[in-house]
């Protein structure tokens, strides 16, 4: 028997590397994600890893004393190539299964016991798939009955809910501006989020509060951010002359321009720049319907900037909340802020992980 691995950026394209240098029969045994050092960026790259095994013509086959077929004497074993071959197509369907439903998984655990329902259960749901196998197996320390889907809810909850950061808000002092910048990917909301959390300031905290744009490169930014600044009739500052212009009291909330995944150089000019100024706070912008894969790969990227806490947007156009619960889950991040994709400050609201993470597992009801 030949066994192989194959690497690629997604579960597909390895699968397809399997066919292309194994053919149709290979059976797939194992799928994971790997990480790989980057030698330019010097950080990890996310890629997959897929195990598969072939019949290359070297199984034994067992000799027969008489005409008759020999009968398996531990029926736990393949005895003959055919057998093995229908035990390992059976493991393959197992596999194809659960692929279809989730992302990476391991074999072993989704094909277990009640266990094995949770572990798929979460892999449906987003979490990330090293955080899922340590929950669970505190889960399989306890004498729970994981046929009871209210009590492996209710006990899920509690455990998820405890490995938990605490909400960031942005912090204020007397006598002195508080300077926070929004960084994040292209299109991710931070002006949006900027006037949201200026309107907070102004009308529910009683604040005073500066709008400023960084951004040199979208067009119509800045005079969208002077527009916001007007309707709050608060003071506008562009970038020009924000490096001199410090508040003695209130929010100063400064947005930047959105840096694509890969451009260091532009991430660390911004960064540099933010120095500079002398900023206190740095809130990482990240749109809540992406994947946690995507969300992870930008959280690494942005890492660099010493991000203070991540507040995510668009909340209202998705029904799974695990990739923003995965940072707080896997690097210990706090959650600031969320809000919806509209323009309304009312949909801005302080990040409650806890109730996020209900939200996240009342979705399915605990009745699988």
């Amino acid at each position: 028997m030949l066994i192989k691995n194959f690497q690629a950026e997604t579960v597909s394209a390895a699968l397809g590397k399997v066919k292309k240098e194994l053919g149709s029969d290979a059976v797939i045994l194992k799928t994971s994600p790997v990480d790989v050092k980057d030698r330019l960026s010097r950080r990890p790259k996310r890629y997959f890893q897929v195990t598969a095994c072939v019949d290359d013509g070297t199984l034994p086959v067992k000799k027969q004393k008489s005409t008759e077929a020999a009968k398996p004497q531990n029926n736990d074993i393949a005895n003959t190539p055919n057998e093995l071959k229908a035990m390992l197509r059976g493991i393959q369907n197992d596999v194809r299964k659960l692929l279809s439903q989730s992302g990476p998984v391991e074999v072993a655990p989704a094909l277990s016991d009640g266990s094995g329902q949770l572990r798929t259960r979460l892999d449906r749901l987003g979490f990330d798939g090293d955080y899922s196998n340590d929950v669970i197996a505190r889960l399989q320390e306890t004498d729970l009955d994981f046929s009871d889907a209210r009590a492996v809810n209710a006990s899920l909850l509690k455990e998820i809910s405890d490995d938990l950061t605490d909400a960031h808000e942005i912090k204020q002092f007397a006598g002195k501006a508080t300077l926070v910048a929004l960084v994040g990917p292209p299109g991710s909301g931070k002006s949006s989020l900027a006037a949201k959390l200026a309107s907070h300031f102004v009308a529910r905290r009683k604040s005073k509060v500066k709008l400023v744009t960084l951004d040199d490169f979208k067009p119509g930014s800045k005079h969208e951010v002077e527009r916001y600044a007007s309707l709050l009739n608060v003071d506008f500052a562009d970038s020009s002359f924000v490096e001199n212009s410090k508040s003695d009291e209130g929010v100063v909330l400064i947005d930047t321009a959105g840096i694509p995944v890969g451009s260091f150089e532009e991430r660390d000019e911004l960064r540099e720049r933010l120095e500079r100024i002398g900023v206190d706070e740095i809130h990482l912008v990240l749109p809540s319907f992406c994947r946690w894969c995507d969300i992870s790969q930008w959280y690494d990227f942005f890492e660099y900037m010493a991000p203070t806490a991540v507040a995510f947007t668009f909340m209202d156009q998705t029904s799974s909340y695990a990739s923003a619960l995965n940072l707080c889950l896997t690097r210990g991040i706090q959650l600031s802020y969320f809000s919806a994709g509209r323009t309304s400050a009312k949909d801005l609201e302080t990040a409650d992980a806890k109730s996020l993470l209900a939200k996240a597992l009342g979705s399915t009801g605990g009745s699988e």
